[in-house]
């Protein structure tokens, strides 16, 4: 026991004894004596109970929080009528995780003291992880009511002002902290991304670049900071944030991930220093376990269904829902499988509610560390592990590092490879990847007919037609992320309406707020005056539809080519022309226009035949308007609109790659056939067909 301690327990003892004295003095004196006893015997009992939260501090400090949460409890059989002891009880019922415990205890605390403003304070914090908002903005405004210098309480006022949609009247009660504590970083980080919300990047990027020039070492401010930068376009700018940052801190996966990000955005990469990139980034998070993997080589299970686990952040209204959800609905309906979900995010939307109600094997791993999320995969028994996010926010690469699966897929998330030993397959198709790509990839293909579906949106209003027919004019448009638009996209776009004139350009898509006259200027430069390009910023999903109607042909980016948007303007009746490019992102509009039968004609391979390809199209108007009429048929009729084939071909690939596994084999390049009526698998290595499965 500590001389602390030890002082303590006999401080402890003294305060019992003078307790026992005050009880035997209120029995032998008189009515009058005694009232005055009483207030006595009440400090005393409040004295005691400051000792007994001092006691219960310093073992909370200790990392003994059942021990603090005893001495709370004696203090609250001591002076349950002292608010300090409700307020702690309240904190250790939060430390707890039982948010209406904690609740309770702040209420009662403000009962007995109403003008207690850090009991108002922790009462909102709760009322906001309830999502109570109303009620937690009562309890924050109450806390700066009682304490108006409580720069804490400015920021839960801030924070739950943001969560409702006010952006502007948090940026207010941020700044309303920062005036109290200047140097409050994280609060200027709200600041930020408050802006940023709002559209106003240019003054995100101000507050995160004040954040450096007073701490050059504040993680936050630099990812966020490269995020804004590569979302107005500035790759170079991004990813030099990420390199200096590497450069002292070569360890940070989050900066390393976003730097890899960028680098497959920019046409200054070449498809090698890119897989290299990757490569470092994968050994980096791979080499502390890979002494380690035999672990997961456990004995097959028998007589049990497969399960197969799916990892990600973006189980909520997000772009890739609109692809997996339908494949999951028919894995879950499979009696051969049990679908199990891990979820990597707070966010709790409509659609995630939906999600957690019809998926029954569902955890939520945001809170806990990789090691615990890789012991819990082995514990569930998991027997394939699918990465839905690939180097993107969110990811939990490192659990798959630890390689807790049998096998171990890479899927969906991210257009390229992960850069580990221990991702065993990429899930594929024949028009995404071709062989030239295989050494892009440590990961072996697993080429499906095609490796997702696409739910369109339900209220898109029919297709009109061609624009071009009433004047012969084509009109261009782009629906595509700022951070895609380079100056080298925007410059062969310009050539290609220099060769075409009267062309128009829609460029929509653009954050809210932003400058454009950049942009304007940029074509100006090139030949092309202002009444030919149209800027419009983001907006809602219908108006965003029903802007297609306008469009002839949609211009692709490069390097990284569109996917969501060229499936929306398929839709929408509109092609896109595109430059096929030599990694996965520079191929995913050709492929998904491959997939609806698009030919030749929309595929360029040099920038060259991108323009004289465009120029063709704009003589083609009767062909280009009956294509149009038909376009959304075609996606009807493609697996795109075809689950039950599509998940049917997933669980024969699991399938195939258990069976790979329980006999041995390491992992090979392999294709699963559909001719209409059965699955076959074929092996790359030999092109010799090793299974036929009706």
């Amino acid at each position: 026991m500590s001389i602390i301690a030890r002082f303590s327990a006999k401080l402890q003892k003294l305060m019992n004894r003078r307790l026992e004295v005050l009880i035997a003095r209120q029995h032998a004196e008189s009515k009058d004596e005694s009232d005055t006893s009483n207030g006595s015997l009440l400090a005393v009992k409040i004295h005691q109970a400051e000792l007994l939260i001092a006691s219960g501090h310093d073992k909370e400090s200790a990392g003994d929080f059942a021990g603090a949460f005893e001495c709370y409890l004696q203090a609250d059989r001591l002076a349950p009528e002292f608010q300090k002891v409700a307020l702690n009880l309240g904190n250790s019922f939060l430390h707890q995780g039982n948010l209406n415990a904690a609740s309770e205890q702040y209420k009662r605390a403000v009962r007995l003291d109403p003008a207690y403003a850090a009991a108002h304070f922790n009462l909102g914090n709760v009322r906001d992880m309830l999502n109570q908002k109303s009620d937690a903005e009562i309890s924050y405004l109450e806390a700066i009511r009682h304490k108006p210098d409580f720069a804490d309480a400015y920021v839960g006022l801030g924070n739950v002002q943001s969560d409702t949609g006010r952006k502007d009247a948090a940026i207010i009660s941020y700044r309303k902290a920062l005036e109290l504590i200047p140097d409050y970083h994280n609060v200027r980080c709200n600041i930020a991304l408050a802006l940023r919300e709002l559209g106003d990047r240019e003054a995100a990027v101000a507050e995160y670049e004040l954040i450096l020039e007073r701490d050059n070492e504040f993680l936050e401010a630099y990812g966020n900071l490269a995020v804004v930068y590569r979302e107005l376009g500035l790759l170079n700018k991004a990813m030099d944030i990420c390199r200096g940052y590497l450069h002292r801190n070569p360890h940070s996966a989050m900066m390393a991930t976003l730097l890899l990000f960028c680098m497959a955005h920019s046409e200054k990469v070449s498809p090698v220093e890119l897989f290299d990139a990757h490569r470092r980034l994968g050994l980096q998070m791979e080499s502390p376990f890979s002494d380690t993997w035999k672990r997961a080589l456990r004995q097959p299970a028998s007589g049990r269904v497969m399960r197969i686990g799916f990892v990600s952040a973006d189980f909520f209204r997000h772009a890739v829902m609109q692809f997996l959800e339908p494949l999951l609905d028919q894995l879950q309906a499979d009696q051969d499988i049990e679908v199990f979900i891990y979820y990597n995010n707070v966010v709790a939307d409509e659609v995630n509610q939906r999600l957690r109600e019809k998926y029954r094997r569902w955890f939520d791993v945001v809170s806990i560390s990789d090691e615990e999320f890789a012991t819990k995969i082995e514990s569930d028994e998991i027997d394939v592990l699918v990465d839905l996010s690939g180097h993107t926010s969110g990811h939990r690469l490192p659990v798959f590092a630890r390689r807790p699966a049998p096998v171990q897929i890479s899927w969906l998330g991210y257009p390229g490879t992960t850069g580990m030993h221990s991702m065993d397959y990429f899930l594929c198709d024949p028009f995404f990847v071709d062989d030239s790509l295989k050494k892009q990839f440590t990961e072996k293909f697993a080429r499906l007919p095609i490796t997702t579906t696409f739910s369109p949106v339900p209220y898109a209003d029919p297709v009109k037609d061609l624009p071009a027919k009433g004047g012969g004019i084509l009109t261009f448009g782009s629906f595509n992320r700022i951070e895609k638009l380079s100056d080298h996209v925007l410059m062969l776009w310009a050539e290609v309406l220099k060769a075409i004139p009267g062309s128009r350009l829609i460029l929509a898509g653009l954050p809210e707020k932003m400058d454009t006259s950049k942009f304007a200027e940029l074509f100006k430069s090139s030949g092309i005056s202002a009444d030919r390009i149209e800027f419009h910023h983001r907006m809602d999903m219908g108006k965003y539809l029903e802007l297609h109607q306008r469009v002839d042909v949609c211009l692709d980016t490069f390097p990284y080519t569109g996917g969501t948007t060229t499936n929306h303007a398929l839709w929408m009746g509109v092609p896109t022309l595109t430059l096929v490019g030599t990694t996965a992102p520079g191929r995913q509009s050709y492929a998904n226009m491959r997939h609806v039968g698009l030919g030749d004609e929309f595929y360029a391979s040099s920038h060259e035949e991108f323009i004289r390809k465009a120029v063709v199209l704009s003589t083609r108007l009767d062909w280009l308007s009956e294509l149009r009429k038909t376009l959304r048929s075609k996606f009807e009729e493609s697996l795109f609109c075809r689950p039950d084939i599509v998940a049917a071909s997933l669980k024969h690939a699991f399938v195939y790659m258990m069976e790979r596994w329980t006999n041995e084999q390491t992992p090979e390049h392999f294709s699963v056939q559909w001719d209409g009526t059965k699955f076959c698998t074929i092996q790359d290595k030999s092109d010799k067909e090793v299974k036929d499965e009706s």
